[in-house]
């Protein structure tokens, strides 16, 4: 309501304001205000722990509907080769709540798919976000879902997916699966890991980190919770453990 209220009082001012500009005036309202930092403090994220950063900047940019379509979001200097070559990788992040793999790969044509637990709806919020996305696929995150990955990257599709997972419906987002590095191991593909950072100045940027290639999965997956941990402005205690695994975890 507070987030509401503040763009009804920038859009009556400026009733011609752009949607960058509006997220602008109010995450420039809201973000140095203390009472409302502790306000936020006590919303409980979906499954994950967001940070204020992380939290605010949701709650505004949900509310703005041409949001991604008009956020310039450079493209990380590892991947800019990759993107523009036709062969398949891997792009692998854990859950943050945003679409900004999405943004990078569809602003330029690129094609990929996506695997995800229900991949109709992830398509239908894309496609709200970015009408006409025809480079954007989606599968189902079970057993199936590997022919039709492997059919991705026969037409040279990046895969896309976050590995941090619950143990259960309501936990958080606890452990991190090896399984998708494992993947592209057996089939010879580079991998690249994302970190979504939003700095205090309320612009977001993607850290990213690759190409790992032929790197034992476990300790690559345990790379990639040191890397998230050691950059960027937010942090998670995660651990290695593959869904369906009983061995002993190993915490980062």
């Amino acid at each position: 309501m507070i987030v509401w209220l503040w763009m009804g009082a920038a859009v009556l001012a400026r009733p011609r304001i752009s949607a960058q500009a509006l997220f602008e005036r109010v995450w420039g309202r809201l973000h140095p205000n203390p009472a409302f930092r502790r306000l936020v403090g006590r919303i409980p994220g979906k499954g994950r722990q967001p940070s204020f950063n992380e939290h605010l900047y949701s709650l505004i940019s949900r509310k703005l509907p041409s949001f991604y379509r008009s956020l310039e979001l450079p493209v990380p200097a590892v991947l800019q080769d990759r993107m523009a070559r036709p062969e398949p990788f891997v792009l692998l992040h854990f859950h943050d709540g945003f679409s900004f793999i999405s943004k990078i790969l569809v602003d330029r044509g690129r094609h990929f798919t996506r695997i995800v637990d229900d991949p109709e709806s992830y398509l239908s919020a894309l496609e709200a976000k970015f009408p006409g996305a025809a480079c954007a696929h989606a599968v189902g995150a079970d057993l199936r879902s590997l022919v039709q990955a492997l059919k991705a990257i026969k037409q040279g599709d990046a895969l896309c997916c976050a590995i941090d997972y619950k143990e259960k419906k309501q936990a958080p987002y606890s452990h991190v699966s090896p399984a998708m590095i494992e993947f592209a191991n057996r089939n010879g593909l580079d991998v690249f890991f994302v970190k979504a950072n939003i700095l205090d100045s309320g612009k977001a940027e993607l850290l990213c980190w690759g190409p790992f290639n032929g790197i034992d999965a476990e300790a690559c997956a345990g790379s990639f919770i040191d890397l998230y941990n050691s950059h960027g402005e937010s942090r998670r205690k995660l651990t290695v453990k593959s869904p369906a695994s009983a061995a002993p975890e190993r915490r980062r």
